[in-house]
């Protein structure tokens, strides 16, 4: 589903609709989901994992899309967290919390979550997420920082600056957020800081939610 771009407060955009926030906390939170269990969804949310798939988007050997292997479901049996949603299951590896669908093995969801992250973690988290996948698509706030992909991959900054002033949709297939409770730059102000970083899709949530 095309995601509008819609202001987040001044200086910022948001990449998330409220949709993508709902169904981000049904997942995350063990929420009921209408679960996806037909035959047409299945085969809908395979294809649609598998164009995910080709993104490259994870961390720590996971990748968003990618079916768990025999390594990763042992992983996953001697690791798995309480109050996944129906249809899901979700573990965790190291800091890594993946969340996947039952019936395929597939992640839908990569997510570490820090309640009281140093400032040294906040920057090492930071950086890797820059070596890893580039420069982001936006940033806001100084707080808060978006890679944002369609089909062909990584939107630039230019192309959604582009859709921003055209009041353009664009096609999200995939998004990385980043969320501090405090600025990322610079070393003033408390030297702790809740923080997460979220990898998932909004269609392929969509599709487990389906029913």
């Amino acid at each position: 589903m095309p995601c509008r771009l819609v202001p987040e407060g001044r200086g910022g955009l948001h990449l998330w609709n409220e949709d993508m926030r709902a169904l981000l906390l049904l997942i995350l939170s063990g929420g009921l989901l209408i679960y996806g269990s037909t035959p047409s969804a299945a085969t809908e949310l395979e294809g649609m994992c598998r164009r995910i798939e080709k993104l490259d988007l994870g961390r720590g050997g996971y990748t968003l899309g990618r079916i768990l292997s025999d390594q990763q479901r042992r992983v996953a049996r001697e690791n798995a967290l309480s109050g996944a949603s129906p249809g899901t299951y979700k573990f965790k590896d190291r800091d890594l919390v993946i969340v996947a669908e039952t019936q395929s093995h597939r992640i839908i969801v990569l997510y570490e979550e820090y309640a009281a992250a140093t400032r040294e973690k906040l920057k090492a988290v930071v950086g890797d997420l820059y070596l890893e996948f580039g420069n982001p698509t936006v940033m806001a706030h100084d707080k808060i920082i978006y890679w944002a992909y369609d089909h062909t991959g990584k939107i630039n900054e230019n192309r959604f600056q582009q859709a921003k002033e055209k009041n353009e949709k664009l096609d999200i297939l995939a998004t990385i957020k980043l969320n501090s409770s405090e600025k990322i730059l610079g070393d003033d102000g408390p030297q702790t800081a809740s923080m997460y970083y979220v990898i998932a899709s909004e269609p392929a949530l969509r599709l487990v939610r389906q029913p």
